[in-house]
């Protein structure tokens, strides 16, 4: 064994949850995925989904360097919010793909009012999309070099997406922004020439919800916010509402939800509404049952990790090409650290469906299993055609000395 520890992992079943179930247990939680600053091991590689903690302008002529991997055609968002009153934050995007290496994005906020008091404050690169395919450069300092502070840094990838936490029309879901950088998706099915509507409730005070969606397309059809604050101050909850909107297309419509100032924290409820029209019905439930034998592996023996499935209520009628995706939670769950995998292609739902997922590349030897403590697997099938979510769960190992 490479480090001393071995898998024990415990058998489960897995059972399919349509959007309707996952509103019955308050929609699952998007997954976070924290990344630490170490200052001198840069520059630190970030991918989608991801956001730092611990990074800081250590001296005021500090300059921290990130990288991350995109496709031509991506739609990203890169967010810096300042943590410490004063400092500018400045953010510098390079497309190192391309052989000049331009600057595609830069600005800076400032960290103080007009009268000179400190602030904290945001900024964001709010819609970039990727001109080549390959590396790139995200760069931060302070605007005078004169400043020093902590900050914090996101990383999302609006579009293209099926991973959506996806919402039945009439069913209430909730949803959580964990950290005040944080972008959450929310997914719907819509056929073209309906009227929907769209309402965002906040539970938490002074959290400014924001709204966009955007059609099969991409294009954007809504965007905009409510204020959680009254003009004193005070907090308050706060209704986000579309109003009554047209679909123009048929397809899978993504809602991006995020605090508008992106400095707060807190909790919502989503509830989508069919006002007119032919909006699709919820899809039936479905049964997966995932098994992994009672059995202790070595970190080095997870090459040869086998996971068996089955589809056990019924086919999908028409059969159609289905994805599947898993990600792994690790033991320091404050941190909600998770590794996100990409299962065994694209295949058609057949009666009595069976699938065999082996050596998830991704886990073997790369360092997520290499404590000992509880962890979660997830496991997701998304329809390859909609992007809509059809089944996933969540079950529990432990890795033991």
């Amino acid at each position: 064994m490479r480090n001393g520890l071995g898998l024990q992992l415990l058998a489960f079943a897995i059972v399919g949850i349509s959007c309707a179930a996952h509103a019955a247990t308050g929609g699952f939680p998007q997954p976070e995925f924290p990344v630490a600053c170490v200052e001198g091991q840069e520059p630190l590689h970030l991918n989608y989904g991801e956001h730092t903690t611990g990074c800081a302008i250590d001296s005021s002529t500090d300059l921290d360097r990130f990288t991350f991997t995109g496709t031509a055609g991506d739609e990203v968002r890169v967010i810096v919010r300042s943590l410490t009153t004063h400092l500018d934050p400045r953010l510098e995007i390079r497309s190192l793909c391309d052989p000049n290496s331009p600057i595609i994005f830069a600005n800076f906020c400032s960290g103080q009012t007009s009268g000179g008091s400190g602030i904290k404050c945001t900024i964001s690169a709010p819609s970039l999309t990727l001109p080549c395919t390959g590396t790139y450069g995200i760069f931060v300092s302070d605007q005078g070099s004169d400043e020093t502070g902590e900050y914090q840094l996101e990383i999302a990838q609006i579009l293209p997406r099926d991973d959506g936490l996806c919402v039945d029309y009439g069913i209430p879901i909730g949803e959580v922004v964990n950290q005040p950088t944080d972008v959450d998706f929310v997914q719907f099915q819509g056929a073209a020439n309906s009227i929907v509507r769209l309402v965002v409730r906040s539970l938490t005070n002074h959290l400014d919800p924001r709204l966009e969606i955007r059609d099969p397309a991409g294009n954007e059809i809504f965007d905009s916010f409510c204020t959680g604050q009254t003009s004193g101050g005070s907090g308050i909850k706060c209704t986000l509402s579309t109003g009554d909107i047209m679909l123009p297309l048929n397809g899978t419509y993504t809602a991006i939800l995020s605090d508008a100032g992106s400095d707060e924290t807190g909790s919502v409820e989503i509830n989508l509404e069919c006002i007119v029209g032919n909006c699709p019905v919820p899809v039936l439930p479905l049964s997966v049952s995932l098994d992994i034998p009672d059995r202790e592996l070595s970190i080095m023996d997870m090459e040869q990790l086998v996971i068996q499935g089955k589809l056990v209520n019924g086919p999908l009628q028409p059969a159609r090409p289905v994805r599947t995706f898993a990600w792994i939670r690790r033991p320091d769950l404050s941190s909600i650290s998770i590794v996100p995998m990409s299962f065994a292609g694209v295949f058609n739902v057949p009666p009595g469906f069976d699938f065999c997922i082996s050596r998830p590349s991704s886990i073997a030897g790369t360092g997520p299993l290499t404590a000992e403590g509880d962890y979660l697997l997830g496991v997701r099938l998304v329809d390859s055609n909609t992007g809509r979510v059809l089944t996933e769960d969540v079950v529990a190992f432990t890795v033991v000395p």
